[in-house]
């Protein structure tokens, strides 16, 4: 038989851990302080990140939002100025005006517009990077006005600041 032709046996695809080796399972384990043994305290540096939550701006403000800040590139429809409880209003962090059109709240649409939507962050701005600035000092609200909370772009937004802001309190 020659090398490349090596049977193929199940722990060949799925190699059994090491049974002296510890496994931590849960995030708990992974992520929790822990005293190392030496005595020295493990920082983990997901305590110290602020919470990034999404709402829609017609919901109540709750004092625990932190930073409120509408991320729609168009105001919400029914609503004044002055019911409306926020900090900041980045209209550039939504999506592009052809993108949204495209998009169309279509749940159809949904796989794809998250990978363009996603490109257009990628490429950032000057609301993007004063929102991931923001996120990484302070809890913070996106508000925004779609009625499908399931397909929404604030849900993209969410994990790609997190994602960005994770990074940054890693690497600095």
């Amino acid at each position: 038989m020659s090398s490349l032709a090596l049977p193929l046996t199940r722990t060949s695809f799925f190699p059994q851990p090491e049974i002296s080796r510890p496994v931590l399972k849960t995030w708990e384990a992974r992520c929790l302080p822990r005293t190392m043994t030496s005595g020295e305290p493990c920082h983990v540096r997901y305590h110290q990140m602020p919470d990034i939550k999404i709402k829609r701006v017609y919901d109540t403000p709750d004092p625990h939002d932190g930073v409120r800040i509408l991320v729609d590139r168009l105001w919400p429809r029914g609503l004044h100025k002055s019911d409306v409880h926020m900090e900041y209003w980045l209209k550039d962090v939504a999506p592009s005006p052809e993108l949204r059109r495209w998009f169309g709240h279509d749940p159809a649409n949904w796989n794809m517009f998250q990978i363009r939507y996603r490109q257009e962050l990628m490429h950032g701005n000057a609301d993007l990077s004063r929102l991931i600035h923001l996120a990484g000092q302070q809890n913070v609200t996106l508000l925004y006005a779609a009625h499908n909370t399931q397909c929404n772009h604030a849900l993209i937004l969410q994990d790609f600041l997190r994602k960005t802001v994770a990074k940054q309190k890693m690497h600095g």
